[in-house]
């Protein structure tokens, strides 16, 4: 004796895996939703756009889907380690954009020539329609000002030194 015909088996499993599909793309909705966001001065957004710009006018690798630029420069004044690696990301997160910034200082030793890492942090920036807050920071919030106004500055002169090398290599 058979209790359920075969199509309502199926039916029912189908509805019970449309159901998990859906439960699972909800997931990260729900998770967003109650991620805490910290509100920022009108001067730090206004930077943090620019840097956001000044990436996004200098384009895409290939095969990428977001805006990727690595950057070495001189943010602490330290002359020991004179470099440190800022890497940018700008990328799109279902209904809103974010920013990564990362900073990797360096230490160099006395005895080689060679630099490690010493320390990285990163900020993370959440961009809706034409507003920007911060949702993530390794760097104290006294801080925050004058690192994102150097590396602007840093992205700025980089992209200059861009652009007379492509002048130069066009003659």
């Amino acid at each position: 004796m058979i209790l359920f015909s075969r199509p309502f088996l199926f039916r029912l499993v189908s509805a019970f895996f449309l159901l998990t599909f859906c439960s699972v793309l909800c997931l990260p909705l729900k998770q967003q939703s109650m991620e805490k966001t910290f509100s920022l001065s009108e001067s730090l957004k206004k930077t943090a756009l620019s840097i956001r710009t000044e990436v996004e006018e200098l384009g895409r690798y290939a095969d990428e889907d977001f805006f990727r630029r690595e950057f070495h420069m001189d943010l602490d004044g330290d002359e020991l380690n004179s470099e440190e690696h800022v890497v940018v990301m700008c990328y799109d997160v279902l209904f809103h954009k974010e920013m990564l910034i990362q900073v990797t200082y360096f230490s160099a030793r006395k005895d080689s020539p060679v630099k490690t890492s010493k320390n990285t942090r990163k900020i993370e920036f959440i961009l809706k329609e034409n507003d920007i807050s911060l949702k993530e920071t390794g760097f104290p919030p006294d801080e925050l000002p004058a690192l994102l106004e150097k590396i602007l500055e840093g992205i700025k002169s980089k992209k200059e030194l861009l652009k007379l090398i492509k002048k130069t290599m066009k003659i």
